[in-house]
């Protein structure tokens, strides 16, 4: 392996956060959902240096804690482009809808598929994955098999595609397209819930077996 992955369960939705860092420090953040005190201390007790927060899509549950990293740190936000407009209004990627109030982002990338995201010895390549929301995207690591796929795909279970914005034929084309073309060995880390395999999900997600 060429880095090593943490997870962080923040927020009331049980949100995974993932820190990504190679042998030498260098470090990325994925979808850090709140400000989190036990992040900031597992970054700075082992002298990580993050480089970039990436948001797998525009949802505050995924970035609530994005801005004052960003700050902290003087590090880029990155997120698709479809997504970016969302995440950054006053009503921050629908946390009023179920009763929060987060702080908005500022894009300073705009993803697009086919872009390479490397930091030290971390290379993740994005995959536009709409359909939860429109500016979904997974970040895949093909050497090590692993692929950071937000709230598309989870074991047992697939994306909600009732929100705005959401679309139930963008996200079955997505996993049709972009998971499960995948080799079976490839472990999934969702937004939500444990990591799983291509392989496992598609033989016993039930929402993939009915289509």
């Amino acid at each position: 392996m060429t880095y090593e992955i943490r997870t962080f369960v923040l927020t009331p939705f049980e949100e995974n956060c993932y820190v990504l860092y190679d042998p030498t420090g260098e470090c990325v953040i994925v979808d850090p959902g709140e400000l989190d005190e036990e992040l900031i201390k597992f970054v700075e007790k082992n002298m990580l240096r993050p480089r970039v927060i990436l948001l797998t899509h525009g949802h505050f549950d995924h970035f609530g804690g994005a801005a004052e990293l960003k700050r902290r740190w003087h590090i880029p936000i990155a997120i698709h482009d479809n997504d970016a407009e969302f995440a950054g209004k006053t009503y921050a990627g629908g946390a009023r809808l179920f009763g929060f109030e987060v702080e908005p982002v500022s894009a300073d990338r705009l993803l697009a598929e086919g872009d390479v995201i490397s930091v030290g010895q971390i290379t993740l390549l994005v995959a536009h994955t709409p359909g939860h929301s429109p500016g979904g995207v997974t970040f895949y690591d093909e050497p090590n098999r692993r692929a950071f796929c937000g709230d598309l795909i989870f074991r047992g279970a697939i994306g909600r595609y009732d929100l705005p914005g959401s679309d139930e034929r963008a996200l079955f084309r997505s996993l049709r397209e972009k998971i499960l073309s995948l080799p079976d060995e490839v472990v999934l880390y969702p937004g939500h819930g444990p990591s799983t395999t291509v392989g496992h999900e598609r033989m016993t997600n039930p929402f993939l077996i009915e289509r």
